[in-house]
């Protein structure tokens, strides 16, 4: 049996057993669900990916490179980083829409990403191009509340 259809028998399975468990135990169905619906860790790709609101990936490249300035900025490590969205964008020119008055940008639509960081207090707004070879910080820490 192939790798896919294992992984739609087990999810199938898992979904049906949770379904079973809910009519038996009401109380505590959402949660099994829940659970039933994310994929054991042995059944991801290995390392896993970021999925983004368009289930597209993240590269890694772009990842590393956003973390990367965060470490830079601050005293932070890269293990103390999450990355809490990540959404495909299309910038308005080479500076990603970001720059400065006597800076000269192509002119060019630039596909990228829009990406989130935080350390669980602040968060680290960038704009990035399709492959992190331009990492622009969009705004100032924002303390989350």
């Amino acid at each position: 049996m192939n790798q896919a259809k294992y992984n739609l028998l087990s999810s199938i399975l898992l979904i049906i057993s949770a379904t079973i468990f809910a009519w038996t135990n009401p109380v505590n169905s959402r949660i099994v669900i829940a659970q039933a619906l994310v994929p054991a860790p042995s059944l991801q790709k290995e390392p896993p990916e970021l999925l983004t609101s368009e289930t597209n990936t993240l590269p890694t490249d772009v990842q590393s490179a956003v973390l990367n300035d965060v470490v830079k900025r601050t005293s932070k490590t890269v293990a103390d980083l999450k990355i809490i969205e990540a959404q495909s964008q299309e910038w308005s020119d080479g500076c990603l829409g970001l720059g400065k008055p006597d800076e000269l940008c192509t002119q060019a639509i630039t596909p990228g990403y829009r990406v989130v960081v935080t350390d669980g207090l602040r968060n680290w707004t960038y704009r990035t191009d399709q492959t992190g070879n331009t990492v622009r910080l969009e705004s100032g820490v924002r303390s989350q509340s």
